[in-house]
Parts: C-alpha cells; structure tokens; sequence
C-alpha cells in the first residue's frame, strides 16, 4: 500500500522513477554479455587422419576402425562418433560431464600412438586436439569456373588453395568436400599384361599367375 500511496499523492515522483528504472533496464540491456558460443571447455576430443588418394572403404577399414578399437578401452568416454570419407578420417570423442578433459586427452593420445603402428605407412600422423566452445566458428567457400571442370577444380584447390588458407593466421585446420577426385582403372590381360604390370608394381616373381593377379587388383585399389 505504500507504494501505491505515493503514487497517488506525488504522480510526477512516480513518473520518473518509473522512467528511470526504464533507462537503467535498457543500458543494461544493451551492455549485457551475450555469445552465440559460449567461452565453456567441452569435454570433447577430435583425431584427424589423412590418407591422400585412399577411398572411403579404405579408411573406414585401415584407420578409423583401427583408432576405434584403440579409443574403446578408455574410461570415461561417453560416446564415440567417427566420420569417414575419400582421403580423411575424423574421429569425435565425448566424455562424461565433468571429466577432466585434460586427462582424457593423454588418454586419447596415448591409444593413437598405439594405433599408429598398424597404420598405413602412406598415411599422415593422426592429429588429436580438444574442441573449444569458442572455436566452432567457420567460414564456408563455394568455388566455381568456367574454365576448369570440377576435377580440375578439385585439383587447384588441394594443391594451391588449401596451402595457402592453412598459413592464415588463426587458422585451424582446412578441409575440402564436395571434391571430384581422378580414378584411374586398369583392366589386365592376363595373358599379355599381367606380368609386365607385375614388374612395375614390384611384387614378389614366385607369385603364381591367380595369385598374383588378385594381388595386382588389390595394389590398384588401394591407390584409388
């Protein structure tokens, strides 16, 4: 009742401290922190793997499924998501709210030296790196030409363009989608070809002509 006592009895003072309390709100307002991705630690790892030329039947065999197995025998971990596509292998690790991230990690770390080793020779070291909340910011480029087509188009961008992107100050990492990659597909003759293929490829001359013929096939796949 009192406030609406003095109300009554001194509108003018009611006024303007209503209109104060209003200018104070919109200050305040308009000076309140907001992000659209808050500065918070994730408890999430991410492994990076690059394999130049394989496919994406290889990598899902040879290196995803190889970390993956290694990941497993660590505590804490909440869940495991992986994403495999022509030429790389990204591995996404979630831990448990409030696990010490740091420690997971090491953890993390340590399983990928130990998949390293039943690695392809040809492939990059696995890169393992914490995701901050603040750093999920990205920046999106469309290309197109008259030009080139868009294998040629591919080929200008891994060879000029992602170089140059990753020497950006503040960059992170670069990856192409999209992309149309150069397959090439030999068909043997087995009769006139096999072992001339054989003597370039440099595989063992004691192979007989069936075996050594699934193993010319096996070779040319993998280099896809």
């Amino acid at each position: 009742m009192l406030l609406s006592d003095v109300s009554v009895k001194r509108p003018v003072a009611a006024i303007v401290l209503s209109l104060l309390l209003c200018v104070f709100g919109i200050v305040s307002f308009s000076k309140l922190a907001v992000r659209e991705m808050p500065d918070i630690e994730n408890p999430v790892v991410s492994i990076s793997t690059r394999y130049e030329g394989a496919s994406a039947t290889i990598i899902e065999s040879q290196i995803t499924s190889v970390i993956e197995d290694q990941l497993s025998g660590i505590s804490g971990i909440d869940e495991i998501e992986s994403t495999t596509r022509n030429s790389m292998s990204r591995i996404t690790v979630t831990f448990e709210l409030g696990y010490d991230l740091n420690t997971g990690v090491s953890d993390v770390r340590d399983a990928v030296a130990r998949a390293q080793r039943s690695l392809p020779d040809e492939a990059d070291d696995p890169l393992v790196f914490k995701n901050n909340g603040s750093g999920e910011a990205s920046v999106y480029i469309n290309l197109s030409s008259s030009e080139m087509d868009r294998t040629q188009l591919t080929d200008y961008v891994n060879r000029v363009l992602v170089d140059r992107f990753s020497l950006i100050s503040g960059v992170s990492s670069v990856d192409v989608s999209g992309g149309l990659y150069q397959v090439m597909y030999i068909k043997l003759k087995p009769a006139t070809w096999l072992g001339e293929v054989s003597r370039r490829l440099i595989l063992p001359r004691h192979c007989e002509p069936k075996t050594l013929k699934a193993r010319v096939v096996k070779f040319v796949m993998m280099r896809q």
